[in-house]
């Protein structure tokens, strides 16, 4: 059984957990809080048991803890904390499902008597909480596979949507009145510490505190997952609750902001669309797209509403000057030539202030497809653009966009370099493989290259731009090393060590010995032997 504590006074939180018998009793400490907005963002992430808090604290006091426990759809048991002259208030928060409080100045055996009671009951209330999860879980799927089904039938549909018939189609109960659509955005401060795992974890977490709050105010709710980051909802409610559900949207974004402080990966931004009827569903849908697309110049961890102008920018493909620009640059892996054309195109967007911030995003795609368009398609190309393509979503910086491309440009022309470089060693590595296999027989550059089906001269050009020796001279000296370790290891006579390392003549053999050792053999064999 896991335990929270919070009380605004630091002394008495750890006094608290100073008198708990966590091993007799099997508790596990979360932590300890003297902040109570902390606290619920702690109890959001990690759902804690038990949740042993102040009553009376500054800010969020502990009925409102409660409550917004509670709203999260969190079901933490609450113990309070209390002074003399708040017993009654203290009695009184029993109405709200607390399960017991405490006087202060807290006894060790009254609380760990209480902690006791919640844990001898723990296992009854984990298999209650297990089999109503379990159909919260069946029913919430259902309305997401059918959310998901419903947003995408919104957005291929026309301008217009036939909701009685969608409705009868999905079983879905939107009625006449209002229609908002929203997305909520997670990007990452870093995009290569991504958790698929925790990324479904964490906006299914998001979507269940989404509905818990606006349900009250709604004919009808429909979430939908894009992309596992990417949180759409579309709310359907009377025009009199207008007011109501933007203000609860707020608030859920604050929660969202409390939850998420728990993590170090995510930056969470929340953009609405326009506020219409039903029919027009499509364009509330179109009109949250385009706003969300305002972070990349704005920034996100923020919301983005009606105040943000929407346009509709079109960039089917990059113009012909610079699609010609990008593919000399890829031709000749000049990296720089094609950041060049990046940086152009960024600017002749920057220079119209009018421009919507959504041509970045699409600029960048049309950029990265030309890219790696330009080159030989393969799976380890196609993956990686792909991979590219995801990250430039994720971006919500201009900065961290330009960054993304130039990066994307380097690693690839890179790539390009090293298999390049690959493709012309290979024929020297053969070489040299053949030299090590038969440096006793006769071998000469020319029988070599002849092998490699390759020109002489440019054979022996290659030759000492891969190893930085002639071919003659490397030959001489692998044979030189081959003899070296016979002298050292052997009794063979100098010409029996001469014929083994390919040399017949006995006297050429130890001349070409002195040239590389500096000595001769016979005296190698001494100064070694």
């Amino acid at each position: 059984m896991t335990i929270l504590i919070v009380d605004d006074e630091f002394r008495i939180g750890q006094l608290i957990r100073r008198l708990i018998h966590f091993e007799e009793l099997g508790l596990e400490l979360i932590d300890v809080f003297d902040d109570s907005e902390k606290a619920l963002g702690a109890i959001l992430l990690h759902h804690p048991d038990v949740v042993i808090s102040d009553i009376k604290m500054p800010g969020m006091d502990g009925l409102e803890l409660v409550r917004r426990t509670q709203e999260a759809g969190i079901a933490s048991r609450f113990v309070f904390v209390s002074g003399f002259r708040e017993f009654e208030y203290a009695h009184k928060a029993l109405q709200y499902g607390v399960e017991d409080y405490l006087l202060k100045p807290v006894k060790e055996e009254d609380l760990n008597n209480i902690l006791q009671k919640l844990s001898d009951g723990h296992e009854q209330v984990l298999q209650h909480r297990r089999e109503k999860k379990q159909l919260q879980e069946e029913a919430r799927r259902g309305r997401y596979i059918r959310g998901f089904d419903l947003i995408q039938a919104i957005e291929s549909a026309g301008e217009w949507v036939d909701w009685q018939e969608l409705n009868r189609m999905m079983q879905s109960n939107v009625q006449n009145g209002k229609m908002l659509a929203f997305l909520l955005q997670l990007d990452y401060y870093d995009a290569s510490q991504q958790d698929d795992i925790q990324d479904r974890m964490v906006i299914n977490n998001l979507i269940t505190m989404t509905e818990d709050r606006l349900r009250p105010h709604l004919y009808e709710q429909l979430y939908a997952v894009q992309d596992k980051t990417l949180m759409i909802g579309l709310l359907n409610y009377a025009p009199a609750a207008s007011t109501m559900v933007r203000q609860e949207l707020y608030t859920v974004y604050a929660d969202v902001r409390r939850y998420l402080s728990g993590f170090q990966e995510y930056v969470a931004t929340l953009a609405f669309g326009e506020e219409i009827t039903p029919q027009q569903g499509k364009l509330s849908l179109q009109t949250a797209r385009q706003r969300m697309n305002w972070r990349i110049a704005l920034g996100a961890n923020r919301i983005i509403g009606p105040e943000h102008f929407v346009t509709n920018p079109k960039l089917g493909e990059l113009d012909t000057i610079a699609r010609a620009q990008l593919q000399n640059a890829v031709e000749a892996l000049n990296a720089a030539a094609a950041s060049r054309v990046w940086q152009d195109l960024v600017r002749q967007i920057q220079s119209n202030p009018q421009n919507d911030p959504a041509l970045y995003y699409t600029l960048a795609r049309c950029f990265l497809n030309t890219f790696y368009g330009d080159l030989t398609w393969d799976e380890r190309r196609t993956r990686q653009c792909r991979n590219w393509l995801e990250q430039v979503r994720h971006c919500w910086q201009l900065p961290q966009l330009n960054e993304l491309v130039e990066q994307a440009i380097a690693e690839e022309l890179q790539t390009q370099q090293k298999e390049l470089d690959n493709q012309t060693a290979r024929p020297v590595r053969m070489a040299l493989d053949y030299i090590a296999e038969n440096y006793a027989q006769k071998i000469g550059l020319d029988e070599i290259a002849e092998m490699l089906q390759m020109n002489s001269s440019y054979f022996s050009t290659l030759f000492k731009k891969e190893t930085g020796r002639n071919f003659q001279n490397y030959l001489t000296e692998y044979r030189i090393e081959k003899a070296k370790e016979l002298l050292r290891t052997t009794n063979e006579t100098m010409m029996s060590v001469a014929e083994q390392v390919g040399y017949q003549d006995t006297r050429y053999f130890s001349q070409c010995f002195v040239k590389v050792v500096g000595v001769k053999p016979s005296l190698y064999r001494k100064m070694y032997s």
